[in-house]
């Protein structure tokens, strides 16, 4: 339990830190919104289901967190919990590899004990094995997989692709075209009643005759409240406005129906009122128990279709208004355009879109090249498999020593092996040259430019008018042999070097 009290607030800190990043990084485009209110919202309910966790274990109800704590205070017990901890870890590392093999993964509950845990993958893996569905994950996806496995670390699921039909655009614009076409075969509307009408009046439900509210009716209404209510969780997850309005209607419905407010249903009283007149009666009491039932049976019905109706009306008026008028200004707009045009603004939006993609991409990168900076505080150098030296060779080494030499501009050498090695490298001979001194190993270890003019200055006075010896002067070729100038400059022109 210590284990899954640590994977929990690390998890509440990854969570926390990544809406942070999320927020500081406000998204552009309509798609962009909708993606990051999304993720936002994942990571909002993990930590609910973290916090959840917790208090499940902080509560204690088994005594296992306060066992667990005991064992390491008390010095005659710490052997045992090491041993304990030993068997749990060979286990999990016996499933890891089982599990790595064939390339599964399974959804870790937190409050799962080790035994559960072991007993659900390896159901999973006979399941597995019937089907035959193996999945060979690449080098490159095996640490994620590992991380998946270990108990202390709960994966975080991919986002999915949210789906939007093209005319809604990513949740700009209402696509009900297909309500319209069912409204017009129910004959809740006229057969000439256009798209932007029915948008505009497909809430008023009271003008539509009650004869017409058939089963149909009610299969059509709701299917247009469920739209709407899955079109407001798509485009605004973090919003609560439509539980609210639905918490709103269901206060004061029951009372309003029994009463008659609710517009088009002004007939209930007075039919409830007449199936109650009939309870009093004493004559006929099968016939009368068999009509009440009957006509209370429509009653509930009729409940239902105006709970509809009325969750309908509030979800147009409130929550709805700006973008149904917003979807037929859209409608009327495309209606004075030609097919060049639609297509047209269509690119410029999927231009938008992946621009504002390509920086995500740039951002992400940068943060995870701050992030493998921040990893890395003593800049331990990495091989080619990724992995960093060994911390022992690296002192050994001394690969943290920085050695500067002016000449090279100021250039940073890590290490006495690489410092040596600079003097015969093309940069300083450059920087030499550069000052008109050769590159002789009089003046290897010299980094200053004072100190190497000096120097300089020094060897021409003692030497005065002698010639140079040109074979003091050294050159490195392409593979790092060092020659005198002359014998360099003769294999070059050899073409040997």
């Amino acid at each position: 339990y210590l284990d899954l009290t640590y994977s929990s607030y690390s998890s509440l800190e990854r969570s926390i830190k990544q809406i942070s990043e999320e927020l500081k990084d406000k998204a552009k485009t309509q798609k962009g919104i909708v993606y990051q209110n999304h993720r936002i919202n994942n990571q909002l309910q993990n930590i609910q289901k973290q916090a959840t966790s917790m208090i499940h274990i902080y509560k204690d109800e088994g005594g296992i967190f306060e066992n667990e704590i005991k064992d390491i205070a008390q010095d005659s017990n710490l052997q045992r919990a090491i041993a304990s901890f030993d068997d749990e870890l060979r286990e999990l590392k016996r499933y890891q590899v089982e599990r790595e093999e064939m390339g599964g993964d399974i959804t870790f509950n937190p409050m799962m004990d080790v035994t559960s845990l072991l007993d659900m993958g390896e159901d999973m893996t006979k399941q597995a094995k019937k089907t035959q569905q193996f999945v060979n994950d690449p080098i490159s996806e095996r640490q994620e997989q590992r991380e998946c496995m270990l108990p202390t670390i709960i994966k975080e699921q991919s986002q999915k692709p949210i789906p939007f039909s093209g005319e809604e655009r990513y949740g700009r614009f209402l696509d009900m075209h297909s309500f319209h076409h069912e409204a017009i075969n129910l004959e809740l509307i006229s057969s000439n009643a256009d798209y932007t009408s029915f948008l505009r009046t497909f809430a008023d439900t009271h003008r539509i005759p009650t004869e017409l509210k058939t089963d149909n009716y009610q299969a059509y209404l709701t299917k247009v409240r469920v739209y709407l209510e899955e079109f407001y969780k798509r485009t605004q997850p973090l919003g609560d406005q439509l539980k609210k309005q639905e918490e709103l209607v269901h206060r004061t419905f029951d009372q309003d129906f029994r009463e008659g407010k609710l517009p088009g249903w002004d007939f209930i009283p007075a039919a409830i009122e007449r199936v109650e007149a009939r309870e009093g009666k004493k004559k006929k009491r099968r016939r009368r128990k068999r009509k009440r039932a009957e006509v209370f049976t429509k009653v509930d019905v009729a409940r239902e279709v105006a709970l509809n109706e009325a969750l309908l009306r509030s979800y147009a008026k409130t929550l709805f208004d700006e973008l149904i008028e917003r979807t037929c200004r859209e409608t009327e707009r495309k209606q004075t355009r030609t097919y060049e045009e639609i297509q047209a603004e269509l690119e410029r939006d999927k231009a938008m879109v992946a621009k504002e993609a390509s920086e995500a991409a740039r951002r992400a990168k940068e943060a995870s090249s701050k992030a493998a900076v921040n990893d890395n505080p003593l800049n331990i150098p990495v091989g080619i498999d990724g992995r960093r030296m060994p911390y022992w060779l690296f002192k050994h080494n001394q690969y943290g020593v920085e050695f500067k030499c002016e000449i090279c501009g100021n250039f940073s050498y890590w290490g006495p092996k690489a410092f040596n090695r600079h003097f015969q490298e093309g940069r300083h001979a450059h920087g030499m040259r550069c000052l008109r001194i050769p590159n002789t190993t009089h003046f290897h270890g010299v980094t200053k430019i004072e100190e190497a003019l000096k120097l300089w200055r020094t060897i021409s006075a003692k030497t005065k008018n002698k010639d140079w010896d040109t074979n003091l002067e050294e050159m490195e070729d392409d593979e790092g042999n060092v020659y005198s100038k002359d014998t360099f400059m003769d294999l070059k022109n050899q073409g040997i070097i």
